[in-house]
């Protein structure tokens, strides 16, 4: 059992026993905390999302991206990532696989909301153990386990969620290592708003080395009909000891029930 993950359960317990009257209050700040499109929400909620990732390079890659958000109580939920599916440019003709399949269990720590102040506040608890069906296709990551702390803050019409934590290898294509992913949006009218997300890890490995890489992606998003909502970003991204900045495009769709 790693240190970063006795550091956080240690965190779950001491935040789980200050703030236990904090599980009965209800809230639904999804209307005002928008979920970044690659920024894991801290709320426990029912929906359904699908992204995709269109790279702008013409020797690129499509990307779909499904996923499921259940909620079993007001404090506990679980993520399900079924598998992506990855082609190299052009689609149905380059090479294409399926990606790993994903269940992480969320515990919410801590609520507070105040929608007369426009004020709101949750912490969430969240380990994703990932498993590759097929370890040889372009798409497989490697199994690994996360452990991550999520969370949201409004200041209407200023909002934030991010998450950082730890992933830890459980097969050759999984690689350790920490991570960061935080954005910054506000909310323009009740249907629109726009975000920053920036994310930086140390998971990509140079000469078999850690090194550094992240991205930039300014985004909007659209609630389009009650339970719909649409998000379109632009992301750039950058690796240690490469000069070539990688851009594409992101789409995000949501059904929430």
């Amino acid at each position: 059992m790693s240190k970063m993950f006795m550091a956080m359960l240690m965190i779950v317990i001491v935040i789980n026993m200050a703030n236990a009257d904090s599980y009965v209050e209800q809230c639904d700040v999804d209307d005002y905390i928008i979920k970044a499109i690659d920024v894991e929400e801290p709320w426990i909620e029912n929906a359904v999302y699908g992204f995709t990732q269109f790279s702008s390079n013409k020797n690129g890659q499509f990307s779909f991206y499904p996923e499921v958000e259940t909620k079993f109580s007001n404090r506990l939920g679980a993520e399900i990532d079924l598998p992506s599916y990855v082609s190299d440019y052009p689609i149905g003709r380059g090479n294409s696989g399926i990606g790993v399949f994903t269940i992480g269990p969320k515990l919410l720590l801590f609520r507070k909301c105040d929608f007369q102040e426009g004020k709101a506040y949750l912490v969430t608890f969240e380990t994703e153990f990932s498993y590759s069906p097929i370890p040889s296709s372009i798409a497989s990551t490697g199994n690994s386990l996360a452990e991550q702390i999520e969370y949201g803050i409004l200041s209407y019409p200023y909002f934030s969620t991010g998450e950082f934590g730890y992933t830890e290898k459980l097969s050759n294509k999984a690689t350790n290592g920490y991570f960061v992913n935080i954005s910054l949006g506000r909310n323009i009218t009740s249907s629109f708003a726009v975000q920053l997300e920036a994310e930086a890890d140390n998971q990509y490995l140079y000469n078999d080395k850690h090194a550094l890489e992240g991205f930039l992606m300014p985004q909007v998003e659209y609630h389009v009909s009650s339970g719909w909502m649409l998000g379109i970003g632009e992301q750039a991204s950058l690796q240690e000891y490469s000069s070539k900045t990688e851009y594409s495009t992101w789409v995000m769709i949501e059904k929430e029930f």
